[in-house]
């Protein structure tokens, strides 16, 4: 059987968000959610707490603290059905990268999940340690099947 877990970085959580929310498709772009969505159909989404954390932040950054109010209790349904993977915060800090990438970065790299992010230098990095890793706009270029 095809192992379909992932754990989302930040904005693909969001993004993943704009099937939902259209304000929030039509900043990140609707065809780019739609695929993204596609994808993760019939995956089991997974994230840390930390990029659940971020995603408020970067919410009430980008929308407003009303907006993000709406969103998280529109997307409480969402946020129910997706696994938290906890990290222990040694393995967070001990790794030699961490003052480089922080916590919700390493916690995602340390999670043993296949992980889906935008941030390039991330990417980078989780592909040198090994770890299983898609880049968000491979997805976009490829399309949802893959």
């Amino acid at each position: 059987m095809k192992n379909n877990e992932i754990v989302l970085d930040t904005k693909p959580l969001i993004m993943a968000s704009g099937e939902i929310i259209k304000q929030i498709g039509r900043k990140y772009g609707e065809d780019k959610c739609l695929i993204l969505t596609e994808f993760l159909k019939e995956k089991k989404i997974s994230t840390t707490p930390e990029v659940l954390a971020e995603f408020y932040s970067l919410m009430n950054s980008n929308f407003g603290e009303n907006f993000s109010k709406y969103c998280l209790e529109t997307l409480r349904k969402l946020f129910e059905e997706i696994n938290e993977i906890y990290v222990e915060k040694e393995k967070i800090i001990d790794d030699n990268k961490f003052s480089e990438f922080g916590f919700t970065d390493i916690s995602l790299v340390k999670s043993g999940k296949l992980l889906l992010t935008s941030d390039f230098p991330l990417y980078n990095y989780a592909k040198n340690q090994g770890a299983s890793v898609k880049y968000l706009d491979e997805i976009f270029t490829l399309g949802a099947g893959r």
